[in-house]
């Protein structure tokens, strides 16, 4: 027992400095495990984002196409009434376009 005593005293800076280092290690470890899942879950999030921003690509270009349809189909409606009225006899044009567009 004492020349366990007399190493643990003649040794002892060491000893601590291998338990701490060993300390040092476990921490280490956990710690970059818990960064692991840290990075994980960025991960993760980045990618929800990106399929956020992929809908609303999405959305827009839809919402895009239906006003650009709309457009369209508003200058077909247009010429329709421009060349009905055309091609209808002198001074009925007006008399068509109060009937067709009068309010009740």
């Amino acid at each position: 027992m004492t020349a366990i005593l007399a190493l643990l005293t003649q040794f002892w800076q060491p000893i601590a400095g291998a338990l701490v280092a060993a300390l040092g290690v476990l921490y280490a470890i956990f710690v970059k495990r818990g960064a692991t899942a840290d990075v994980a879950t960025a991960r993760q999030s980045e990618a929800d984002a990106h399929v956020k921003v992929a809908q609303l690509s999405q959305a827009q270009a839809e919402a895009n196409a239906k006003a650009a349809q709309t457009a369209a189909d508003a200058a077909k409606d247009r010429t329709d009434v421009e060349n009905q009225i055309a091609a209808s006899p002198a001074g009925q044009s007006a008399g068509v376009l109060r009937e067709s567009w009068s309010r009740d």
